[in-house]
């Protein structure tokens, strides 16, 4: 958060806190800032992973799809490793 504090459009912020609030038990915290970190920087392939994870979590398979695609587009990967 104090990240976001001092420069809120850094995407890797946004992807971090996205992170923590994931491990809370969270879904809409962290696929909120999954998505500002894609605004901040539309390539962030991580991002869009990460969010596909957690609408796949909410049952949103097309949603989750959606994100995997970009996820492949920017990374040039099928998975995250």
């Amino acid at each position: 958060e104090e990240a976001l504090a001092i420069n809120p459009k850094t995407a890797e912020a946004h992807l971090r806190l996205g992170s923590v609030l994931d491990h809370d038990g969270d879904l809409h915290g962290p696929l909120t800032q999954y998505k500002e970190a894609t605004v901040s920087d539309p390539k962030l392939a991580s991002a869009y992973y990460r969010a596909g994870l957690i609408y796949q979590r909410m049952g949103k398979t097309k949603e989750a799809q959606e994100q995997f695609v970009a996820f492949q587009q920017y990374s040039g990967k099928k998975t995250p490793n």
